[in-house]
C-alpha cells in the first residue's frame, strides 16, 4: 500500500511537470521562467528565489499548456491551450485538494472560468510591474498589445 502512495504521488508531480529528464527551464528575465516537459506540461511561472526549486502553485504566471511565447526585457507574451486534467492534478497535488474540490474550484473560480471559456487563451506580461493581463482571444490581444506598447518584435507560432 505504501509503494502504491509513492507511485501515485510520483504520477501526480510528473504531470504538473515538476520532475523529468528532458525539463527545458528557460530563464524569461526578471525571475519569470518556462517550464516544458513536452506535451500537456509547461507553463510560465514567477519566483523571486534563485534556488533552482520548481514553483509552487501561487508562482504559476500561465497554466498549461503554454503552446508559444516570445519576450524582451520588458514584455512575454504566451499563447495557451488550458488543459483541465493537468490543472486539476496540479490543484490536487499543491493544494492537497481532492478531485471534487479541484472541480469545484475550476467550475466557480472566476480566473478558471475565463481561461476555460476559450480553447485558446492570449497573455501579456508586464515583467517590471509583475501584471498579468489575460486571457484574451487573439483580436483583444492585439488591441492590448498596441495599447500597452509591445514591441511588434514580440510574434507568437502560429
Amino acid at each position: 500500500m505504501k509503494n502504491l502512495k509513492y507511485i501515485f504521488l510520483i504520477l501526480i508531480i510528473n504531470s504538473c511537470g515538476i520532475v523529468g529528464i528532458s525539463d527545458i527551464n528557460k530563464k524569461l528575465g526578471n525571475s519569470y521562467h518556462f517550464l516544458g516537459e513536452g506535451g500537456a506540461q509547461s507553463y510560465i511561472y514567477y519566483t523571486s528565489s534563485s534556488s533552482g526549486r520548481y514553483p509552487s502553485i501561487e508562482e504559476i504566471s500561465i497554466w498549461p499548456t503554454v503552446l508559444s511565447f516570445d519576450y524582451d526585457e520588458n514584455f512575454i507574451i504566451a499563447k495557451q491551450s488550458p488543459d483541465e486534467k493537468t490543472i486539476k492534478q496540479c490543484l490536487m497535488f499543491f493544494k492537497d485538494k481532492s478531485s471534487e474540490s479541484a472541480d469545484s474550484i475550476m467550475k466557480t473560480d472566476t480566473f478558471f472560468l475565463n481561461m476555460f471559456a476559450r480553447d485558446t487563451c492570449y497573455w501579456i506580461i508586464n515583467k517590471k510591474d509583475k501584471v498579468i493581463k489575460g486571457p484574451y482571444n487573439f483580436s483583444s490581444f492585439q488591441k492590448e498589445k498596441s495599447i500597452i506598447g509591445v514591441p511588434n518584435k514580440l510574434h507568437l507560432r502560429k
